[in-house]
């Protein structure tokens, strides 16, 4: 039970505070830009982690850690057909991960999800550009003195072509 009220309260925080809380971060943080169109903010004292062969197999093109190494977030982007919408994305993610939910952060629909056998939280957002779709993966989602840093991150997430 606490840790539905928990989901809950973190997706309240991600959908009414999403703007807010990028200017207002549980850190002190700089934006990370990608040449993809979109940006994040992450603490100032993460650092850039070289990807391994893995990681770069399953579609992973960024990955930062904070500087202790204990929390991480990596970005993964994989092809999809051109007429997938964020339903379909949520349909294939909740039967993966039941509690899979639709949210919007920043003006982009995302699908917010757990997975508890890798201790990942996740965050799907279809590419504006072409068709794709971009995974925000945090890791551990069960440290509890992460979830306010995990949550700034997600809702930092902005596509700079909009702008």
């Amino acid at each position: 039970m606490k840790k539905w009220i928990a989901l809950m309260l973190m997706t309240l925080l991600v959908v009414v505070g999403g703007a807010a809380m990028a200017d207002d971060a549980a850190f002190d943080g700089v934006w990370i830009q990608f040449e993809e169109g979109f940006e994040l903010m992450l603490p100032s004292d993460w650092l850039q982690v070289e990807l391994t062969d893995e990681m770069e197999a399953a579609g992973v093109f960024y990955c930062a850690a904070s500087a202790d190494g204990k929390n991480t977030v990596q970005i993964s982007w994989k092809e999809l057909e051109a007429d997938t919408s964020i339903d379909e994305v949520q349909a294939e993610l909740a039967a993966a991960y039941p509690g899979a939910k639709q949210m919007v952060i920043n003006g982009i629909a995302t699908v917010a999800f757990t997975d508890k056998s890798n201790d990942v939280a996740g965050y799907a957002m279809l590419d504006s550009m072409k068709p794709g779709l971009y995974t925000f993966f945090m890791t551990p989602a069960s440290d509890q003195s992460f979830k306010d840093t995990a949550a700034s991150i997600a809702v930092s997430i902005r596509n700079m072509t909009q702008e």
